[in-house]
């Protein structure tokens, strides 16, 4: 299922690995692929249907959410989809879902840890600005519990039971539609199996991706080197601790849908896309 030498390449047009340079000071910034998955799902137009069918599975890590209208009576969970598909197609609002009884339906915005959560505050500020032929409909949207239970999670694999503990992990893969329906399977799979094989790996779920990474690290796994310039500047890199470079010498790949993924900065290539360390999401 998963394998660090399989032959066959996808090409991926990348930037070259962040670099941040702040006066006489180089650092090696860690990958945000949280933030790539975020954005991936905010620009990405989703299909209606598809988001109840994930429902399910995101419900279990949410305990807040922006809460847009409620529908009673006949017809109830039909006005919820209605309303949903629209502010979808016409004002391409993201993570919408849809939570129905017997006699009544709520459309809903976003899923959210924390109700003081930085993300959730930005969407209800702009939830409030949106306009319905010159109506503010939603401008008393407001976060409401809609969750209960523990957030931590029964399965070992999952890698949101560590979220907000202000770790990182190595991200050696991921699976999105390309792999097919069944990608969310492939990265649990997968990941079960190299548990199986003795390595700490977990999956992670996202609105379109799922992640493979191994491994949990702190800040003392981001090692500083000075090094003395000849005008007398000291500049600092910012590198991997020895046990990261070991397991990235076991997965020296970040594989998209089990395939290795070449790199290209100006029209050419400059390699194959490495693994790195990722934050685990807050």
């Amino acid at each position: 299922m998963f394998n660090q030498h399989r032959q066959s390449v996808l090409m991926l047009l990348v930037v070259a690995m962040p670099t941040m340079i702040v006066g006489c000071v180089e650092t090696r910034v860690v990958n945000d692929g949280w933030k790539q998955l975020r954005a991936l799902s905010d620009n990405q137009n989703r299909d209606p249907d598809r988001r109840d069918r994930e429902d399910s599975m995101f419900a279990r890590y949410a305990r807040w959410a922006i809460l847009l209208d409620t529908f009673d009576g006949p017809g109830h969970e039909q006005h919820a989809r209605q309303l949903l598909e629209q502010l979808a197609t016409q004002h391409h609002m993201p993570d919408l879902w849809i939570r129905s009884e017997m006699t009544w339906s709520q459309l809903y915005r976003g899923r959210y840890r924390r109700a003081d959560q930085d993300q959730a505050a930005r969407d209800l500020r702009q939830t409030h600005l949106i306009s319905f032929a010159g109506d503010r409909r939603f401008r008393a949207a407001a976060i409401v519990p809609v969750g209960a239970g523990p957030m931590r999670l029964d399965d070992p694999l999952d890698l949101y039971q560590f979220a907000g503990d202000d770790l990182m992990t190595l991200q050696i893969g991921y699976y999105d539609e390309q792999y097919g329906k069944d990608f969310r399977e492939a990265a649990e799979l997968a990941a079960k199996e190299l548990r199986e094989q003795g390595d700490q790996a977990f999956y992670y779920h996202g609105p379109n991706r799922s992640l493979l990474t191994v491994g949990l690290f702190g800040q003392e796994d981001l090692v500083q080197h000075t090094t003395p310039g000849q005008d007398g500047r000291i500049f600092v890199q910012t590198q991997y601790s020895q046990r990261v470079v070991e397991l990235q010498k076991k997965y020296p790949h970040n594989l998209g849908n089990g395939l290795t993924l070449m790199q290209k900065q100006g029209g050419r290539d400059i390699g194959t896309q490495p693994s790195s360390l990722v934050r685990v999401p807050d």
